[in-house]
């Protein structure tokens, strides 16, 4: 059994707690204890407005998540998706599964109708820039953000692939 995505469910908060600690390392930044944690993604997942999407490898192994939140915009004048989170675990990476992550939430996207998917990206993480890049998203706007901070400083920038 290879790869699955799947919509999160309660059984796979554990799943995404692991995940967020290892991306908010790999970012340097804390986080709130894993009971919050695991009450705010609870809360997320309940969301009809937000997707929580894992990767399953095998027999149940997590190995990654995509969070994608969707609202009404003023600027497409009707539904868009925003990818706010999507991590996949260091020994998972290089493998595809990331872009299996936003193809699935692409895909979500398009059954909602939306009529674009953004996101935004710290430049400097060349591997996603390209990824998204490869996928069709284009960057609209740069900005700096988050100075002093080694792992964040620079630009990030703001993608969006239109859907319709």
């Amino acid at each position: 059994m290879g790869l699955s995505i799947r919509l999160a469910e309660l059984t796979d908060i554990p799943c995404i707690v692991v995940g967020l600690k290892g991306f908010a390392a790999l970012l340097q930044h804390e986080l709130p204890p894993d009971q919050q944690l695991a009450l705010g993604i609870e809360r997320l997942i309940a969301d009809e407005n937000t997707d929580f999407l894992v990767a399953i490898w095998g027999h149940g192994g997590c190995v990654g998540f995509l969070q994608q939140r969707y609202r009404y915009s003023i600027w497409v004048s009707g539904p868009e998706a925003n990818i706010e989170d999507v991590f996949v675990d260091a020994q998972s990476r290089k493998k595809g599964f990331g872009r299996k992550l936003m193809d699935a939430a692409i895909a979500q996207a398009v059954m909602r109708g939306c009529k674009r998917v953004t996101l935004d990206v710290i430049e400097t993480n060349y591997d996603a820039v390209k990824i998204y890049e490869q996928m069709g998203f284009s960057c609209v706007r740069r900005r700096s953000v988050s100075e002093g901070d080694p792992v964040t400083e620079g630009r990030q920038l703001f993608m969006v692939l239109t859907l319709t």
